[in-house]
């Protein structure tokens, strides 16, 4: 037999040995580097979402942030226990543990973190998608639909003419649109930039807009979803949004938050924690109505901040040792508006820092629209017979209300009290409460914010706190 074809037995083990185990050690090693440029991916699309303003689906795609990261961990423990089986033989076995140990200590920093903090990004969401109360100009107030379907014959007409704004923009496609878990049908586009391409559309004589939809000066009908008084040449308070024909989206309010406030885990350049006051911002840029800077708001002194805190449902109020980097960011952003709205928005984020705590509670405070005035309420006692300064006087206390109505909020069927801080302003002003508020209606209405506030000793100590 020729010698270079002779095999050495051992040599030839040796070989298949060793291949074997390199490629034990190969195949995990290309794995963990696709997982890593998976990993890698989604942060780049998450990164491209922000800079592009795609807020939207920004925020909508963090929703599945941990579910993301559990998917890609349980991936890479099934490599790393496949690989370890193979390698078992091979290692001493204080080995094999300490790499079981440190595969633990690996999935438990990528995955736990993002699982603890899937609450906050769910309240997020809701705290910048709910409705949004916009002053609309009084130029196109006579172009604002009767109804909420009347929102969707304008979209109809318009299109093509109106472009949706990048923080506004969803997918249009079925399975991204289920994937996202957002409605694909609805109006797109903002109610402000409907309005004034229809009045352009009209002045310029391109075509009659609203065959479908007449105005509600010819309908005579007031417009949908639009707080009282409605005064003739003056600006009007639409409430608009998901469940008024329109699909949800993230406020353009989005735009004015800081980019460190954008991330997962939001902290002041303190190094401070700003989950709250992120959430009161979704809220604040949403539910201003048309003179924010005379909304009430008493809690700039210490015995007032004292009440506030002692008879809340979150006391002790850990939180409110944030109330000086709170207020500091507060004020720079929004100290045009006066004290007294500083004042409120600062409290409604220090709630909000100690809400996060339970998360759901937030989501079923914001699902009830308890952040903003009650509509329901402002158009029924204008057919009481409220004037307009009682009108007002009732927006003035709509953060007072709601304030008292978070403070006091545990869960379930909520209700702002309204009716309170209106009587509280009537004793402050030096005027009496009027005929129409003073009927059983009323006193029924009264009742239940007593029975949903915790009580009539501990709303009225919180109402006389925040409304001085």
């Amino acid at each position: 037999m020729d010698s270079n074809q002779t095999t050495n037995p051992v040599l030839d083990q040796y070989l298949r040995s060793s291949m074997a185990d390199l490629d034990s050690l190969l195949t995990p090693a290309i794995a963990f580097f696709f997982l890593l440029l998976l990993h890698w991916a989604n942060h780049v699309l998450l990164t491209s979402l922000e800079r592009a303003s795609l807020f939207t689906i920004h925020f909508r795609l963090t929703l599945y942030r941990h579910l993301w990261r559990s998917f890609l961990a349980t991936i890479c423990v099934l490599v790393f226990l496949r690989s370890l089986a193979d390698l078992a033989c091979i290692l001493p076995p204080s080995i094999v543990v300490l790499l079981l140990g440190g595969l633990c200590i690996g999935v438990y920093t990528y995955v736990g973190p993002a699982w603890a903090n899937a609450a906050y990004l769910g309240a997020r969401w809701a705290a910048w998608s709910g409705l949004s109360r916009t002053a609309i100009a009084p130029a196109l107030v006579e172009h604002l639909p009767a109804t909420e379907e009347g929102w969707e014959v304008l979209a109809r007409q318009l299109r093509g003419r109106v472009e949706v704004h990048p923080v506004e923009r969803v997918p249009t496609s079925v399975f991204a649109s289920a994937a996202l878990g957002l409605r694909r049908h609805g109006v797109r586009e903002d109610v402000t930039d409907l309005l004034i391409a229809t009045a352009r559309a009209a002045n310029s004589g391109r075509g009659h807009v609203d065959v479908e939809c007449p105005s509600p000066k010819e309908a005579r009908l007031p417009p949908a979803n639009t707080y009282r008084p409605l005064l003739s040449g003056k600006s009007v308070s639409l409430l608009w949004g998901e469940g008024a024909g329109f699909t949800r989206r993230i406020s353009r309010g989005i735009l004015s938050l800081p980019r460190h406030l954008l991330s997962p885990y939001p902290v002041l350049p303190s190094g401070v924690p700003a989950h709250g006051l992120v959430l009161a911002f979704g809220v604040l840029a949403r539910n201003k109505g048309l003179t924010p800077a005379s909304l009430v708001c008493n809690l700039t002194t210490l015995p007032a901040l004292r009440v506030f805190e002692e008879y809340s449902a979150w006391y002790p109020h850990p939180a409110k040792t944030l109330r000086g980097y709170f207020r500091a960011e507060i004020e720079s952003a929004m100290g045009g508006l006066g004290p007294a709205y500083v004042s409120a928005a600062t409290e409604l984020a220090l709630l909000m820092a100690d809400a996060i705590a339970k998360p759901t509670v937030i989501r079923e405070w914001l699902a009830q629209r308890l952040e903003h005035q009650d509509l329901a309420l402002n158009r029924r006692v204008e057919v009481l017979g409220a004037t307009e300064r009682e009108l007002d006087r009732l927006y003035r206390g709509s953060y007072a209300a709601m304030l008292v109505s978070l403070n006091t909020y545990r869960g379930g069927v909520g209700i702002r009290p309204e009716m309170l801080v209106f009587d509280a302003l009537c004793r402050k002003e030096g005027v009496p409460v009027p005929q129409w508020a003073s009927g059983p209606e009323m006193a029924e209405r009264r009742r239940r914010e007593v029975e949903h506030c915790g009580g009539q000793e501990i709303v009225d100590t919180l109402v006389t706190a925040v409304v001085g």
